[in-house]
């Protein structure tokens, strides 16, 4: 089973339309929000050496950073068309 995983800010816009966009499209996710623990959101971007929010990952066999909001809406958009077909 496919499950993303998002590290991010309640108070981040890019982190609250992903998250909408992950409810849209019916997928299993779990979030993080890490607006009261600044500490364990700079071991999450030192982890992944991502510097912004939203950090997105998504586990199949393997844990994958696909990135932020921009990179992650890309491969949703990918993966719906791979359905289409």
């Amino acid at each position: 089973m496919i499950k993303y995983v998002i590290y991010g800010k309640a108070s981040c816009p890019y982190c609250m339309k992903i998250i909408k966009k992950l409810t849209e499209a019916k997928k299993t996710f779990y979030v993080e929000l890490l607006d009261g623990n600044p500490e364990r959101l700079k071991q999450m971007k030192v982890k992944y050496n991502h510097n912004t929010v939203p950090i997105v990952l998504v586990q199949k066999e393997e844990e994958i950073l696909i990135g932020g909001c921009d990179d992650t809406i890309k491969h949703l958009e990918k993966e719906h068309e791979k359905t289409d077909l």
